[in-house]
């Protein structure tokens, strides 16, 4: 399989609708965008432009050829540079000070209804956190991955979800060409481009990008202009040659410390699809199992820090219809890991940054792609 490396932008402001109902009644009348979108949205993109460079039938083999491709992503580059969801084990408390970790603790009188075998994770402060903290840069959270215990963290660089753009929209009556009544809608969407600073003599823009990697038999170039998300935007897709040797391979000092390491952390880069729900189903009854792609890695779930489920669905163009829903465990979930056999700095080369989810074609599409730190 050929691997190349790309990045997607919107040249227009991007929408990619969260699933919420949007019709006619006056409650519906809001087609709202996903923060970022699914893995499988960016992977049905790709797939779609490689096999119309390719020549694909699309009556025929087209939809098999296009589920074998992998593509693994997205991950978010602001100014080149890649941002991450907020670690989930992390609070940024509101007043400011240091980073409050949560970690798992067998303190006596703890009581709670997880499932058998997992711990509760205890605070260290009473602190509200802060809710503008979307997003922490590569060296922020690569710092925070080899942070085994999280005491004494600074506070990582404030970055907040992508900006977008609220556009009203009017129905056109298609007879008399005019505004048909009672027909306004709304529409919000990202927008790739946000201020940074701004003083007298110039305004700074951070930009704005999708890094994805691509796996696949054909040899064609993907680049170009692009219709993208709902309504066909206008975006471009362009290869990244330096990202082969930047965040896809797994830093040296984070080998270092999971070579010989008991304590490990997952942290999902981007959304899993796990038939256990928030767990993933290559864990067995006793929370035990071997990670998809690494051979001989077992690894025992102590705790979890998995924020609120995320619904996903789709078009199958095999099948013409929708697919049905289903749940994700979003990006920044935490699951915290002992180690029962192998070596933790094998997870390095065969799961940095690969997909952990449990179906085969939902690792095909990026789902779960995972980092791996310390928690003890």
């Amino acid at each position: 399989m050929k691997e190349q490396h790309y990045q997607l932008r919107g040249l227009d402001p991007l929408l990619f609708r969260d699933g919420r109902a949007f019709g006619t009644d006056p409650l519906q009348r809001g087609a709202r965008t996903l923060p970022v979108p699914a893995p499988p949205t960016i992977a049905g993109l790709i797939r779609s432009r490689l096999g119309s460079v390719s020549g694909w039938d699309w009556a025929g083999d087209g939809p098999d050829l296009a589920m074998k491709t992998e593509v693994h992503g997205p991950i978010l580059l602001r100014d080149g540079t890649p941002i991450f969801a907020a670690p989930a084990d992390a609070v940024v408390p509101r007043d400011g000070g240091t980073v409050m970790p949560l970690r798992p603790t067998a303190k006596p009188g703890t009581w709670c209804n997880l499932p058998a075998g997992l711990l509760p994770l205890s605070v260290t402060a009473d602190a509200k956190p802060a809710t503008d903290f979307a997003f922490w840069k590569q060296t922020d959270m690569f710092t925070w991955l080899l942070n085994a215990s999280g005491d004494k963290s600074t506070l990582p660089e404030r970055i907040p979800p992508l900006p977008q753009e609220i556009r009203i929209h009017v129905s056109i009556d298609p007879v008399t060409g005019k505004a048909a009544d009672s027909r306004l809608f709304s529409t919000s969407s990202l927008v790739f481009e946000s201020e940074a600073t701004r003083n007298s003599d110039a305004v700074k823009f951070h930009t704005y990008y999708f890094a994805v990697r691509v796996k696949h038999a054909a040899s064609a170039d993907l680049r170009g202009p692009a219709l993208m998300g709902g309504e066909r935007r206008v975006g471009v897709i362009e290869h990244q040659a330096d990202l082969e040797n930047s965040f896809w391979k797994t830093p040296d000092e984070i080998v270092r410390a999971l070579k010989g390491s008991k304590y490990i952390r997952m942290v999902l880069a981007t959304p899993a699809v796990f038939t256990n729900g928030w767990k993933p189903g290559w864990l067995g009854d006793d929370n035990s199992g071997f990670v998809p792609g690494v051979d001989g890695v077992q690894l025992k779930l102590v705790a979890a820090a998995v924020p609120r489920k995320l619904a996903i669905s789709g078009w199958d163009l095999k099948a013409k219809r929708s697919k049905p829903v289903r749940w994700m465990a979003p990006a920044g979930a935490v699951y915290f890991f002992e180690l029962l056999e192998g070596d933790g700095a094998d997870l390095t080369t065969g799961a940095w940054l690969q997909p952990v989810s449990d179906d085969v074609q939902d690792r095909r599409d990026g789902c779960g792609l995972a980092l791996w730190g310390l928690w003890a």
